[in-house]
């Protein structure tokens, strides 16, 4: 009889107290799991927004150093809703938000073309003029964030780019 009582298993409570370690466990790794979750998706705004702006700096600054001058009549230099109008060889090319976003327009062109995602929201398009005896450049700063993530913070993008015709 002894022997029987002592091979019958687990009591009641010893099945309790495992249930609770893990049911401890699966929550930890749980919120572990989250944590990762919510990082992988910071990152992958992160990523976008840089890849947003530094792709769109990019473009600018190529089309600035094509062209042959500003038009300063028709630029807004030093606003944060600022507009570059861009004369190339053969045609001239605008810079401007349009909205929340960068557009470019070309002459003849009937539409803006966007340079960013509809995701990426400009804050603050800056254009600086720079004119020395012997050349001209446009130094460009851009404020983007995120539309899907408030809490990161905007992040500001500057370049500077000097004009073909000018050296």
């Amino acid at each position: 009889m002894n022997r029987l009582l002592k091979n019958r298993g687990m009591t009641i409570f010893e099945t309790v107290v495992y249930v609770a370690l893990l049911g401890v466990l699966i929550v930890f790794m749980l919120n572990a799991l989250i944590s990762v979750n919510d990082a992988a998706g910071t990152s992958r705004i992160s990523r976008e927004i840089n890849t947003a702006a530094v792709t769109t700096i990019d473009r600018m600054n190529r089309i600035i150093r094509d062209s042959y001058s500003v038009d300063g009549a028709s630029s807004t230099f030093d606003d944060d809703n600022g507009v570059l109008v861009l004369n190339g060889l053969s045609d001239t090319v605008t810079f401007a938000l349009d909205g929340s976003s960068i557009a470019t327009i070309q002459e003849g062109s009937s539409s803006a073309e966007p340079l960013m995602t509809s995701d990426i929201v400009v804050d603050r398009l800056l254009f600086t003029l720079i004119t020395t005896t012997n050349s001209e450049a446009v130094k460009i700063e851009l404020v983007v964030r995120h539309t899907q993530e408030p809490d990161i913070s905007p992040r500001t993008f500057r370049s500077t780019a000097v004009l073909r015709g000018s050296y």
